[in-house]
């Protein structure tokens, strides 16, 4: 469910605060030094050899993104092996085909299907039609990563199948949180001043959110030991209660990560308002420096972060100056296409089919992945060994798009870390019904706390998208479209014979839409699917795996592995095809020319 950064909702509640006469006045006051308890996140360590190979990569510890000058081939890469037939790996392939044109690609996808989680089905209605979406949806045009879609779209010719949902629509302004048993709208765009400080001061949801807001700048800055911690306890510790925590944050955390904020890790996630605390010892203090000018003293990972983003930004603007793409989706708030986010892929794939130099491979397993042996005359001829189906090839370079987990599994344990990054397990249930009118609040949908009781939310549900709002336009048939997604943390633990089945899936949708919205009609048509293990958690310590499997990716593999996807850099379809982008463009910076 597409929606802003959690760490921007936070701010801006944050900063609505700080301007509260009251929160101004106990700023004024000094501050506590209570020392708070703290929970210590243990780093990992590293060998001398690999502290080595560590230092050949850059400090922004993107694991594979950064290859060893010691991998250049003298040809350069001319086999690369893609392994995974998702978003990403897709992605990387169209941007081999573009920017490495002499290189020969192979992709192995383990399923029957390529896509991964875009799945966009068209159903009959009658003698008409609507889209049901059992993956993403919609996409932001945010930059930096939101270009890089908006990039391959633009190679693609797909601005005519484009869908556009603007700023000032229904969807944008109107998004909700159940909470304790009733739809709460969200202060933001479309609302006057009173009314957003109305809704602030009468709703539950935000009980002492002005008070925590006042207090935090007096509480203590995190101890220097402190490598990171969870979003909840965060929280908690910076307002001095878990309000905001449990009944707001948490909701957005349902709709990105389907995840446990309690387990879900601060630094990693929410990284914006991490470093306000570590830099000024509050946020308050943070938040009034985020409305100055960029500053240019940032150093260390800030200053690369900034850096990083700055040359994509740069790099995508020039690819798309001379197309309105860009302008069109200025004043968007999220967009997709007519045929569904599926027809995106769809469209790289049928361009890439075409090339003779790609070869797409489907129930193709990898099985293991292992360094060839090395010359000690050429050490720069090293390649990686792929297994699949009984079959051993040689390749130049892997871009692995597979899970942390499978990647784990398929490299005889020299990446201990990524087994660590799980994943969890969510049912989409589509629904469309043929009343127009079924919606009493229109908007883009609404999310649910962790905080809300059982007797609301027995189903375990995360949240429910308004689809006849949200991606209007890709329907022939009138009616009303709601899709309910349930599971997520809740579901942690679950053996496969434990998860609903699709006629229980169905029912609890339906029981979740009655209780909450009202709506008793049955639906027209149904779609159930079970996604599983379809979101990577980045709990508590994720960096820190991170940088460790990245040491180990440069000591065991020479960097001729590297790696794109949700596990690392962010879920999003964006995130995804940024680090596609990013992977090959290292690739081709590597490699000698043409």
């Amino acid at each position: 469910m597409p929606r802003p950064l959690p760490e921007h909702a936070v701010a801006t509640l944050l900063k609505q605060c700080f301007k509260h006469p009251s929160c101004q006045r106990i700023q004024q006051r000094s501050a506590n030094t209570t020392l708070l308890s703290h929970r210590t996140v243990n780093t990992f360590s590293l060998s001398r050899q690999r502290r080595k190979d560590v230092a050949k990569a850059t400090s922004t510890n993107s694991i594979g993104r950064t290859i060893s000058t010691d991998a250049k081939s003298e040809d350069g890469p001319q086999k690369i092996a893609i392994l995974g037939g998702g978003i990403s790996g897709i992605a990387a392939a169209h941007y081999i085909s573009r920017d490495l044109p002499n290189a020969e690609v192979t992709i192995y996808e383990g399923s029957d299907r390529l896509g991964g989680w875009m799945k966009s089905q068209r159903v009959d209605v009658g003698d008409k039609t609507v889209l049901f979406e059992q993956g993403p949806r919609s996409l932001r045009p945010n930059p930096p990563a939101g270009l890089v879609t908006l990039d391959i779209i633009n190679n693609l010719g797909l601005e005519s199948n484009l869908l556009v949902t603007s700023k000032d629509s229904v969807a944008a302004q109107s998004r909700f949180v159940y909470y304790p048993d009733h739809l709460v709208r969200m202060p933001g765009p479309g609302q006057d001043l009173y009314t957003m400080l109305w809704t602030l001061m009468s709703e539950p949801i935000f009980k002492g959110l002005f008070k925590s807001g006042a207090f935090e700048i007096s509480r203590p800055r995190r101890p220097s030991s402190l490598q990171d911690e969870s979003i909840g306890s965060f929280l908690k510790r910076r307002l001095g209660s878990s309000n905001i925590g449990d009944n707001i944050v948490s909701a957005v955390f349902h709709g990105i990560y389907a995840g446990d904020i309690h387990r879900l890790s601060m630094k990693s996630l929410m990284s914006k308002l991490w470093e306000w605390e570590g830099e000024h010892g509050n946020l308050s203090e943070g938040a009034v420096a985020a409305m100055q000018p960029p500053q240019a003293h940032k150093i260390g990972e800030i200053a690369t972060r900034h850096h990083k983003d700055t040359r994509l930004r740069k790099e995508m603007e020039q690819r798309l100056k001379g197309s309105d793409l860009a302008e069109r989706v200025h004043d968007a708030s999220v967009y997709t296409l007519k045929s569904g986010l599926e027809g995106l892929l769809d469209a790289m794939v049928t361009k890439l089919v075409v090339n003779g130099k790609i070869t797409l491979k489907t129930k193709a397993p990898v099985t293991n992945l292992e360094l060839a042996s090395l010359s000690s005359e050429k050490p720069i001829r090293a390649q990686i060994t792929v297994f699949s189906n009984s079959n051993t090839i040689n390749y130049d370079h892997v871009i692995s798009t597979i899970s942390a987990v499978q990647l784990s599994s398929i490299t005889s344990n020299k990446l201990p870390t990524l087994k660590d990054i799980r994943s969890v397990t969510v049912m989409v249930v589509n629904l469309f019904f043929a009343d127009q009118h079924l919606l009493r609040e229109p908007g883009f949908g609404y999310l649910i706390p962790q905080s809300i009781s059982y007797d609301q939310n027995p189903e375990c549900a995360l949240g429910v998208v308004f689809d006849t709002y949200s991606c209007f336009g890709q329907d022939t048939a009138t009616g009303t479209k709601i899709t309910v997604m349930i599971g997520g943390h809740w579901w942690d633990g679950f053996r496969d014979d434990e998860y609903p089945t699709e006629s229980e899936g169905e029912n609890m949708a339906r029981a979740i839409l009655k209780r909450h919205l009202q709506i008793d009609a049955a639906p027209e048509k149904v779609l159930v699917g079970l996604q599983k293990d379809c979101i990577p958690q980045y709990e508590v310590g994720h960096e820190a795996r991170i940088k460790q499997a990245n040491a180990d990716l440069l000591y065991h593999f020479k960097g001729k592995v590297s790696v794109a996807g949700s596990s690392y850099h962010g879920v999003g379809v964006n995130d995804c095809v940024r680090s596609a982008y990013e992977a090959v463009r290292t690739l081709k910076e590597q490699s000698p020319g043409p």
